[in-house]
């Protein structure tokens, strides 16, 4: 039988990957709601989504600009990440302050157990960030044996504990959120440190850019690489925080449909990106850009099809007839996803096209239809409301970000340093 091309072993590995991750997302989220409730899931949902804004957001792109430098020139990776570790260090203990201030202020006069499920969730932050930066250095390697294995290991190793603390009847709030942080610390550490010894010794020729440089990148690719209905939880933490947590913990079940046309979208996009970065003839990279565009987007349609037909008999199904009133929320969210999908993967490859503004224009464009949606929508429609916005949203920066692409090179990625422009995502557990 003749071996598949290096790229589509790659897709084809990247996607099951995705799917495993799905599956044990399947485990987890079932095994999560039928312990813990409505009410307690949505506690739950939003203690851990709370971090992996901050850790995302206040990276400041960070990762995403390493696997676009080390993509270009993998021996740089120990030099580069030995020139951020200071600014990093220092970086992640400002955003853990911040996440304590957060969990301060809303655990303050909540009950003990939510009290002490909130303070297990501290060292959430700095574990995030050692995962972003691990899982850089292999996507810009190409090492996708081992970027696969290790950005499933959060997801494979809380399905387990879940399972084990299910069967062993003793599921509460802080035990499962203590369980979360230990699963990503571990795995988050144990990428980087992988990532970092497997690396190539640097060549004399290796300079690898300052800190400021990859800011000045990084901070123009976070906002489109974080959809407000693509996983980064902003979603989740606006019905959290405006409407209830049962509320929220309706929602996360209907979102949890969305989960595998993200995660299989997403699969490409981490393929796409140093594929198209490492092609040095623009031409050649921005057919790249659309071939990928294309797989990604029918993917999306053909899961987000599959999932409206039968989304209504799987979440009684899987989690109870308690969740049941997710439904029509869970079927609005999936027409969303299409839209995230293609976006995602024309994202991911126009970044590495060296067009990383585009997205994140699509993104404020994104957040600009949000907004006002959610101030609209939400007290007409309450839960409906925030979908369809988070839908009404997702179109629109599909939109945006097909125009942009299509626009000449010299407007769609200005630099107003004068510099070049020159990104891994972290994937944990979400229960």
């Amino acid at each position: 039988m003749k071996a598949l091309p290096p790229v589509r072993r790659a897709l084809v590995a990247s996607v099951l990957t995705g799917l495993s991750g799905q599956a044990a997302l399947v485990i987890s989220g079932v095994i999560v709601a039928r312990m813990l409730g409505v009410e307690n899931r949505g506690n739950l949902a939003l203690l851990t989504v709370l971090p992996v804004i901050i850790a995302q957001f206040g990276s400041l792109g960070l990762p995403l600009a390493a696997t676009f430098e080390i993509a270009r020139q993998p021996t740089i990776a120990r030099p580069l990440m030995r020139r951020l570790t200071r600014f990093a260090i220092i970086q992640t203990g400002l955003l853990t302050v911040l996440h304590g201030a957060v969990l301060m202020l809303l655990a303050s006069d909540e009950s003990h157990e939510l009290q002490l499920a909130a303070a297990s969730t501290i060292a959430m932050v700095p574990s995030l960030m050692l995962q972003q930066h691990g899982l850089a250095v292999l996507q810009g390697q190409h090492r996708y044996h081992e970027f696969n294995v290790l950005r499933l290991a959060p997801v494979l190793l809380y399905a387990g504990l879940t399972l084990a603390i299910f069967l062993a009847g003793s599921g509460t709030l802080p035990r499962l959120a203590a369980g979360v942080v230990a699963c990503v610390l571990l795995c988050g550490a144990a990428t980087l440190a992988l990532a970092i010894r497997g690396s190539e010794a640097a060549g004399p020729d290796a300079s690898p850019p300052s800190p400021a440089h990859l800011v000045r990148f990084g901070v123009r690719s976070v906002l489109g690489s974080s959809s407000p209905s693509d996983g980064s939880g902003v979603d989740q933490a606006v019905v959290g925080l405006f409407l209830s947590t049962r509320a929220l913990g309706l929602y996360v079940v209907a979102a949890a449909f969305m989960n595998l046309s993200r995660l299989v979208t997403q699969s490409i996009g981490l393929v796409a990106y140093p594929n198209v970065a490492g092609r040095p003839d623009p031409a050649d990279a921005e057919r790249a850009m659309w071939r990928f565009a294309a797989v990604g987007a029918a993917a999306s349609l053909a899961i987000v099809l599959v999932l409206e037909f039968t989304v209504g008999s799987l979440i009684v199904f899987f989690f109870g007839q308690s969740f049941a009133p997710s439904e029509t929320v869970a079927r609005i969210l999936l027409i969303a996803a299409l839209f995230v999908g293609a976006r995602r993967v024309l994202s991911d490859a126009a970044r590495g096209a060296d067009r990383p503004i585009v997205g994140t224009i699509a993104e404020i464009t994104s957040w600009v239809v949000l907004i006002p949606g959610l101030i609209v929508l939400t007290p007409l429609l309450g839960l409906d409301g925030v979908a369809v916005a988070v839908a009404l949203a997702s179109a629109a920066s599909l939109c945006v970000i097909v125009w942009g692409v299509r626009l000449p090179r010299r407007t769609a990625a200005l630099d107003p340093t004068g510099n070049a422009p020159q990104p891994a995502e972290a994937v944990g557990p979400v229960p």
